[in-house]
């Protein structure tokens, strides 16, 4: 029962650490991001509202949120076609965004403090200068400054502009994206200025934009303005930061795969999957947001990586729980999250939105399943290890799948991202360490191992032959008293001591099921392997805890962290044999187990307080005993020492500081 709490504590406290650095990255994040640069609504003489920024307000890098949407219409470039827009919030197919930057006002009292203010914004020209970065917008744009052209990305279906230099025609839509930078540049002239208004003196963006058939325009991130060393810094930070990780994860994942084909094991798959999401969500992101003529693929594994993060949770739960296969149950219902997160980016517009309404509920509600699938394979011995990691794998995808945090490096997200890789890498270092320390161990002592094993060998043989003698010669002495209790039965016409024979076909009973015990967990019918000590010794407390308070006895074990190599079954024997000794023979109120290092060797050390052996020079010989009856044959610290030494150990006895102390010993991996 402890070990099942512990381990489900491990991966309870992984998903609690998880879920405390998500908040701590959170207001982490909302302090070192960019601020929000200010929006105004500017109502022109017109009547049409704009959202608008002021050059006034920028100071760094900001975040661009005045921005203003018109469906359906590529409007014009010139301010002065402002009043031509109908303005909406919607999703369109294709039509126009426009930004406009407002500059300062010539008549305004404070043009003087306000140019101070913006004297670091001073180009070569004598000019302001601002840089804005747009980040990528599916799927075609062209993009003017005011009314000049300064970008085309891809290709406008029936498109026809007057520009510069004359009218621009396009027939056929094309697919691409690619992030903008563009230099904004505002006069600081204050006799040169418009005295109209700040609108007029200011710069504006106009973005005439298509996507495919069925589909809806998007820009895919934030738009940034600022400084042009602050912008250009922020954006080269966050893509460096993408290549990080996608290098780290790559990295991971080359290593589990090496480990699955050297090895020859499935045991890594689980976390290769897990990373495998994590890598494929930040390497396509990496690329979506450089220029690319496949955006829509690109973003659809993008968008299906988490999913496959989900999916390597999955594999890690235990594989049925009563009759339900749940790893097969929720695999396929990862695997159906991967489809409609790949789907949901290349279906017709009225589709995409219902697959995003059914997957903003469906994502997290699957998560948390297999979060706590996990949480209860951990209970049921599965590897706690990994149970923690696919536990802390779904709580990233329940966040991925909220859709509100997107993979920038001041995202929550990203953080969380990076601490699930550590700790996956942490568990598969740990575990493939583990047991290549056992397979070292076998190597470096396999000459030994094999001369040990054939000489226990011939010792079983011998063993079972001296047993065998044993029992020929007590097992007569029984026999033939039954015969005479049964003769003067019949000499006397009745049967008062058939308890008495009763008696003693049970102790012939105990001494065949001790010998019998022995024999099926001999050298012959068990392997040694590498074993947690902490988990045995904490099985041993669970069963053996309640006889101990039945006798009023405290039970101590004192927590290692331990692997030997050893029989598990019979070192568990072992130990339960010399602590029913103590609770049966000592007269002891206090039973201790403790274990420390000596080399190359671990020694479990059971205590108790009771009167100790009066003769222990023959204790582990056959047939010596504390207690000279025939009910006790005497075979048990005997056996224990066989056994013991059948997996490259010892047991001893001590007297210690009015202490009884066996000493059990192991090969310590």
């Amino acid at each position: 029962m402890k070990t099942k709490k512990k381990n489900i504590l491990l991966t309870c406290t992984a998903l609690v650490s998880s879920v405390v650095i998500f908040f701590a990255a959170y207001f982490i994040g909302y302090f070192a991001k960019p601020s929000e640069l200010p929006v105004y609504q500017t109502e022109t003489e017109y009547g049409v509202m704009l959202y608008t920024s002021s050059i006034t307000d920028v100071s760094g890098c900001h975040i661009l949120k005045a921005v203003n949407k018109i469906s359906d219409e590529y409007a014009g470039t010139a301010t002065g076609d402002l009043a031509e827009a109908v303005y909406t919030d919607g999703e369109f197919t294709s039509g126009t965004y426009q930004i406009l930057i407002t500059g300062l006002d010539p008549e305004s009292d404070s043009f003087d403090d306000d140019a101070k203010e913006l004297s670091p914004l001073i180009g070569t020209d004598r000019n302001w200068h601002l840089t804005l970065y747009i980040p990528p917008i599916l799927s075609s744009a062209k993009i003017y400054v005011n009314t000049n052209l300064v970008s085309t990305i891809g290709e406008i279906d029936n498109y026809e502009i007057d520009g510069r230099g004359g009218t621009i025609t396009t027939e056929t839509h094309t697919e691409g994206t690619s992030p903008v930078y563009l230099d904004l540049t505002f006069n600081s002239d204050r006799y040169a200025l418009s005295d109209n208004s700040p609108a007029e003196n200011g710069v504006l963006i106009t973005i005439h934009c298509e996507t495919v058939e069925g589909k809806t325009v998007s820009i895919d991130g934030d738009i940034l303005i600022g400084e042009d060393s602050a912008v250009r810094a922020i954006v080269s930070t966050n893509i460096y930061a993408m290549y990080g990780v996608t290098l780290v994860s790559a990295s991971l994942i080359i290593f589990l795969v090496f480990i699955c084909i050297l090895k020859r094991t499935n045991h890594y798959v689980p976390q290769a999957f897990l990373i495998l999401g994590v890598f494929m969500s930040f390497c396509f992101s990496s690329l979506y947001i450089q220029a690319t003529d496949c955006p829509y693929l690109i973003k659809a594994l993008m968008t299906s990586g988490f999913g496959i993060t989900a999916l390597g949770s999955a594999f890690a739960v235990k594989r049925r729980f009563g009759k339900i296969h749940i790893k097969l149950l929720l695999s396929f219902l990862a695997l159906f999250l991967i489809l409609m997160q790949f789907f949901s980016v290349f279906a017709p517009a009225y589709i995409a939105e219902v697959l995003t309404e059914i997957l903003k509920y469906y994502t997290p509600i699957l998560a948390l399943c297999i979060a706590a699938a996990n949480i209860i394979s951990s209970a049921y011995g599965v590897n706690k290890e990994f149970c923690a990691t696919g536990a802390v794998g779904a709580m990233l995808v329940a966040v991925y799948g909220s859709g509100v945090f997107d993979l920038s490096v001041w995202s929550p997200l990203f953080v969380m991202c990076l601490f699930f890789i550590i700790i996956t890498q942490f568990v598969s270092m740990r575990e493939f360490i583990v047991t290549e320390r056992s397979n070292k161990y076998l190597t470096a002592n396999l000459q030994g191992e094999v001369a040990r094993q054939t000489a226990d060998l011939q010792a079983v043989i011998s063993e079972r032959e001296q047993l065998l003698r044993f029992l020929s010669h007590d097992l007569r002495k029984p026999v033939t008293r039954i015969r005479q209790l049964i003769d003067e039965a019949k000499r006397n016409n009745d049967c008062p001591e058939i308890e008495a024979i009763e008696e003693k076909i049970n102790v012939i009973d105990r001494d065949i099921v001790e010998i019998q015990k022995y024999s099926r967990t001999s050298y012959a019918a068990e392997k040694s392997e590498t074993v947690d000590l902490n988990e045995i010794i904490l099985k041993i407390y669970a069963e053996l805890n309640p006889d101990c308070e039945a006798n009023g006895i405290i039970f101590k074990v004192v927590p290692t962290r331990f692997n030997v190599y050893a029989k598990p079954v019979q070192l568990n024997s072992v130990i339960k044999n010399l602590i029913f000794n103590a609770l049966e023979h000592s007269s002891c109120s206090e039973i201790t187990i403790e274990a420390r290092k000596e080399k190359n060797f671990c020694k479990i050390l059971i205590s108790d307080n009771g009167n100790g052996i009066s003769n222990p020079e023959d204790i582990f010989s056959p047939y010596v005993s504390e207690e000279s009856n025939e009910e006790n044959l005497g075979l048990g610290l005997y056996i224990s020492r066989q056994n013991m030494r059948s997996m490259g150990g010892d047991l001893f006895y001590e007297r210690i500081d009015d202490k009884t102390v066996f000493t059990v010993t192991v090969p310590l991996i």
